[in-house]
């Protein structure tokens, strides 16, 4: 695993706001609660029938977030996927298995052109296939979270939102 010094997830912030509110900043809680956008809410409520939904959701609404970040910004974001060592081995598996002739010995090359591709992120701010689908497994518990009322979230659900997915988490 790359070990890095210190990662700040608070990067993910916004992107977890522009998921759930379709806007970047923070919620603005009145009593205590704040809306969830209705394209959240049909999401979440199509999760079951249709999990891609929930992927294409997550995409979408990062890739708007993270095609704006500032090179130090991204430069954590990449600093947050390439130490998530399960996420690098499911991409090398999907990669693998997308190739019909594959040999096990290019293990290491499929490595290397992943963490290329997101790399790519860095230097060309290129939100591709790698940095899309860490983001889409990394926040899809958000459409698992059981909300106290179904169309708002109170401001302690968000706290603990924000303290579960701020944090550096095992990707499976």
């Amino acid at each position: 695993m790359l070990e890095f010094i210190h990662i700040n997830y608070k990067i993910v912030e916004p992107i977890i706001n522009q998921i759930l509110f379709d806007k970047f900043d923070e919620p603005k809680f009145e009593n205590g609660k704040a809306d969830l956008c209705k394209g959240f809410l049909d999401t979440k409520k199509n999760t079951k029938a249709d999990f891609t939904l929930v992927e294409t959701y997550i995409n979408d609404h990062s890739e708007s977030i993270l095609k704006d970040f500032d090179l130090n910004d991204r430069y954590t974001v990449i600093q947050i996927i390439l130490s998530n060592d399960a996420f690098i081995g499911t991409m090398i598996y999907d990669v693998q298995h997308g190739v019909s002739n594959y040999d096990i010995n290019y293990i290491s090359a499929i490595r290397n052109g992943i963490m290329d591709k997101i790399a790519e992120y860095y230097t060309q701010n290129d939100v591709n296939y790698f940095v899309k689908k860490f983001f889409a497994i990394f926040l899809s518990d958000l459409f698992l979270t059981n909300f106290i009322n179904d169309s708002e979230i109170t401001e302690n659900e968000y706290l603990d939102i924000l303290s579960q997915c701020t944090r550096d988490k095992t990707l499976v």
